[in-house]
């Protein structure tokens, strides 16, 4: 019998650049937490941003909290899709703010600034806006509206470094953004995370909270005198070693996305005659980076359940991206659960992200595309 071969939803790019970064600050024997990896690391993700500043943290979540913590989110509302990870919603909890979910628009899969007109109050502080799966949300029409309503606008740009607008890249754009560095992510560092920003105030007390709100956190291990601890801070550190592996990945970025885009223009050009299914969309001017390539089941859920489970069965890993924030049980418990949000609710059952990696090989590819179009083609309603 043969083996039934796996297909997964995603895998890191390494090579031996990867290793050889790891292994030098193994070798060392020191300074595996706040090693030189961590301040050229910070150099080149505000560089990519082109923002003054970056900070690296030891996840995604650990970044955007720092940034909520900065904001005093505290009894203040701030808008954030429910079409995203839990994460995005949760710091604002965390620091004791009130998620006000607006709803997306069928295009990037972004907030969409007319709903989220509508969400404003004289309560809201922030608007959070997702860059969805590596695509670049409307993020231009959020600044205006923000502007108007001297609104604070803080970019969760965890799925999409390196993607652009007319050349611009996320990150650059708001007060502040958050970016991921998870396993999933356009790079990785196994876990990790960043904020970037041209704010200088935002970057020093954030460089506190990340560290026990110690000063002079990159001297620690250097110098002999008592440092002074001037505010209530985490360890949100990232280690050297996560740093070291994160500078390996910037060194292949751009080859990196170039693989993506190739996987999902060969998915693009596979499925476009496809009944049934909806294929994603990048507005003008934008390039993406295909962190996801999420794909819709125009019939809804029950025929993207029976997709998924038929990829399931041929050894392919599929995953729905996103089930709605506000369905889950700890928000539902909030009374979130009634929130109106018909197109979350619209997408979320159509749904389902498809393998996308820079190293998925072409004869994986086929098989993929192969099984759904056998799928939708055979399976016409049910």
């Amino acid at each position: 019998m043969s083996k039934k071969r796996q297909i997964p939803l995603y895998e890191s790019h390494i090579d031996k650049n990867e290793i050889a970064n790891i292994s030098r600050v193994i070798n060392r024997k020191s300074y595996w937490a706040l090693g030189p990896e961590i301040k050229d690391f910070e150099k080149r993700l505000a560089s990519l941003s082109r923002t003054n500043f970056s900070l690296a943290f030891n996840s995604g979540t650990s970044a955007g909290h720092a940034l909520m913590n900065y904001y005093n989110v505290k009894n203040s509302e701030v808008i954030v899709p429910s079409f995203t990870f839990v994460a995005t919603s949760n710091v604002v909890i965390m620091e004791g703010g009130k998620p006000i979910f607006a709803d997306i628009e069928e295009e990037t899969f972004g907030l969409d600034p007319e709903d989220l007109k509508e969400k404003i109050t004289n309560k809201t502080k922030i608007i959070m806006p997702i860059h969805y799966g590596g695509n670049v949300c409307k993020i231009r029409e959020i600044l205006e509206i923000a502007e108007d309503a001297n609104i604070k606008v803080v970019e969760d740009a965890s799925e999409s470094l390196g993607a652009t607008i007319d050349q611009r890249p996320v990150g650059s754009f708001g007060d502040s953004s958050w970016f991921s560095f998870a396993p999933n992510k356009t790079i990785s560092t196994g876990e990790g995370g960043a904020i970037t920003t041209s704010d200088e105030d935002l970057y020093s007390r954030s460089k506190l909270f990340r560290s026990h709100g110690r000063e002079g956190d990159s001297k620690y291990f250097e110098s002999n005198s008592i440092p002074d601890y001037v505010s209530l801070g985490y360890n949100f550190r990232m280690p050297s070693m996560n740093a070291a592996l994160g500078n390996a990945q910037l060194d292949s970025l751009n080859e990196i996305i170039r693989k993506r885009r190739q996987v999902a223009a060969y998915y693009d050009l596979s499925f476009k005659n496809l009944e049934g299914l909806s294929v994603p969309k990048m507005k003008k001017g934008v390039k993406g980076v295909y962190q996801m390539y999420p794909i819709l089941v125009n019939e809804g859920k029950a025929k993207r359940d029976k997709l998924q489970s038929y990829l399931m069965s041929k050894g392919i890993s599929s995953r729905v991206y996103f089930e709605p924030v506000h369905h889950t049980l700890y928000y539902r418990n909030l009374g979130y659960g009634e929130c109106k949000l018909p197109i979350t609710n619209k997408i979320s059952e159509k749904v389902l992200c498809l393998p996308i990696y820079p190293d998925l090989e072409t004869e994986q590819q086929k098989f993929v595309i192969k099984s759904v179009t056998n799928f939708m083609e055979q399976v016409k309603n049910v």
